[in-house]
């Protein structure tokens, strides 16, 4: 070697090199790593570099290494070295565990799929049951135990068909009872209102005045009875539009006691109804008779007015009336004269008794004003029905009363509007009035006729 200046130098290097060999050899570290300037050194010491000396102490600190990893790590181009203890190693990222959006509807598909395939077990294990039952053990039971439920089956039948029939006639009773107390308290309450009116009348002195009145003379009428055409034609009208006119008025649906007044508008012009529905505990027959013997007569003119003379026929038509009077009529604190032509007729069918009345009344004056060139037409019905919850032994009819006046003038004459709508109120009054009293005397007539029976 030439770069040693001793042969002592020379075996110094080459005792060096075998501790290392020896050292590499024996106890190999696998964390030593070997640097690339390292390697040169070690190539040019082989090849005759320069010279170095070598101290003992730091060839011990010295990291051992193999020479042919030696010879090798000088032909690699790349760099190696350990990395410093204040050097950190990149840490790798945590990924995200990857997440199924369809989670919720695999599972419930894996779990119906499940299920379908327990069901199909269940069933197959069925099967097998059935199959595996013994046919033989319907025919153990005895024929006593069979026949017992049978019987008890039958016995429940015949015991309920025996509740519902006691059911139905417990509830035909409780009817039939109320029925009864509603007509108990009906006539108790007629009853009262009678013996009361009877009473005032006594103390105020009216009985003889009311006798008197009501025999007043009626004279035969001996006028022509062309004047009253027009009148019978309204009669014709009458009797054609008795169910359009209690359609319209709600009178053909209405079973319950009701008082009103209305103005409406027809083919002629505004007209004003006022009509009253009252139940009677009588039969329609009895209702009818009662109700005719009413209208016929002079009873009717003294409701709500007195009459100062009436001359009266009766046609060759069955139940028809015809009426030529004058009269004094009260409506509130008011007072008025008219007079009047009339006819009252009757018409009997089997399920309802009507009677009509058509009117043309001019008035004389009112409220003490004399009035000329104003009239009214008066169509009135009277019609008495069964009522629909009526029995045989107990009968129920509803009187209907219905009155619709119209105004007329005389060609040329004009009223004022206030004096026309005051002689409408006039009227309205007077005719509800006229209403309440109809009621009163044919119920007081049918209290009559019942206590006579008794």
């Amino acid at each position: 070697m030439a770069f040693l200046q001793s042969e002592d130098d020379a075996n110094v290097f080459q005792a060096a090199l075998s501790f290392l060999d020896e050292y590499s050899l024996g106890d190999p570290d696998p964390h030593a790593a070997v640097t690339a300037p390292m390697a040169v050194k070690t190539e040019q010491v082989l090849n005759g570099g320069p010279s170095f000396s070598l101290d003992c102490r730091e060839a011990s600190t010295m990291v051992p290494f193999n020479m042919q990893n030696l010879v090798n790590g000088a032909c690699s181009s790349l760099p190696l070295r350990l990395p410093s203890s204040e050097e950190t190693l990149p840490k790798p990222k945590s990924k995200k565990a990857p997440t199924n959006p369809n989670r919720v509807r695999d599972e419930a598909q894996y779990e119906l799929a499940f299920l379908r395939g327990k069901v199909a077990e269940l069933e197959q294990q069925l099967k097998k049951l059935q199959l595996n039952a013994t046919p033989s053990g319907k025919l153990t039971v005895p024929r006593q135990i069979v026949q017992v439920p049978k019987v008890w089956k039958e016995m429940a039948g015949r015991q309920r068909r025996r509740r519902d029939e006691a059911q139905r006639e417990n509830v035909r009773l409780r009817l039939i009872m109320e029925r009864k107390r509603k007509m108990a308290t009906g006539l108790s309450a007629l009853l009262r209102k009678r013996l009361t009116q009877q009473g005032t009348d006594f103390v105020r002195g009216e009985g003889s005045n009311i006798t008197e009145r009501r025999t007043a003379s009626v004279l035969d009428f001996q006028g022509d009875i062309g004047d009253f055409q027009d009148l019978f034609q309204h009669l014709q009208s009458a009797y054609h539009e008795i169910d359009a006119v209690f359609a319209a008025s709600g009178l053909s649906m209405m079973e319950i006691p009701a008082n009103d007044v209305h103005v409406r508008e027809g083919v002629d012009g505004k007209y004003i109804e006022v009509f009253a529905n009252k139940l009677l505990p009588f039969s329609l027959h009895e209702t009818g008779e009662a109700a005719w013997d009413h209208f016929k007569g002079v009873e009717k003119h003294f409701g709500n007015g007195g009459l100062y003379e009436k001359a009266a026929k009766n046609l060759d038509q069955p139940y028809t009336i015809i009426e030529d009077f004058t009269k004094e009529m009260f409506s509130n604190n008011s007072r008025a004269d008219v007079k009047a032509k009339q006819i009252v007729q009757r018409i009997v069918d089997s399920d309802r008794d009507m009677i009509l009345f058509v009117s043309s009344v001019t008035p004389i004056e009112i409220k003490h004003k004399p009035i000329d060139g104003l009239v009214y037409h008066a169509r009135e019905y009277a019609l008495t029905k069964r009522f629909s919850d009526s029995a045989l032994e107990h009968d129920l009819s509803l009187l209907q009363l219905y009155v619709r006046i119209s105004f007329d003038y005389d060609p040329g004459v004009v009223f004022d509007s206030r004096h026309v709508r005051s002689v409408a109120q006039f009227v309205i009054g007077n005719v509800a009035g006229s209403l309440r009293y109809y009621q009163e005397r044919i119920e007081n007539a049918l209290i009559d006729q019942a206590q006579r029976r008794q």
